[in-house]
């Protein structure tokens, strides 16, 4: 099972480039495994780039609706999928890094995550 019940004896968390938001691979088994081990799904490059894929046209609706940008409310979607989530997203400028750390504030309605996950 994606290594994670040997993982987690021993180190207590994991790592996948996994739930990539607005992509198909979003390896939602292995979430749902380590949401079953209790342990921490770290999805690496999480936001593809900027490549927000198929749900581009829903991120950037909500993001208007926010004042924020389309990437932050990927990574606010991320967050707000697990509690076991900790995306890793990269940044190259410090506004870079603030536009991210930002994104956690955002407080998605039941209606915008059900728009970003059709």
């Amino acid at each position: 099972m994606h290594g994670i019940q040997q993982s987690s004896g021993t180190a207590g968390w994991t790592a996948k480039r996994g739930r990539t938001a607005g992509r198909a691979d979003s390896n939602e088994d292995v979430l749902e495994a380590c949401e079953d081990a209790g342990v921490g799904f770290i999805p690496y490059f999480p936001i593809g780039g900027g490549d927000l894929g198929e749900t581009g046209e829903a991120l950037a609706s909500v993001a208007d609706d926010h004042g924020a940008t389309p990437r932050q409310v990927a990574l606010a979607w991320l967050l707000e999928r697990s509690p076991v989530t900790l995306p890793i997203p990269g940044t190259s400028s410090v506004d870079h890094l603030e536009e991210n750390v930002a994104a956690s504030g955002l407080d998605l309605s039941d209606e915008d995550v059900k728009r970003l996950d059709a």
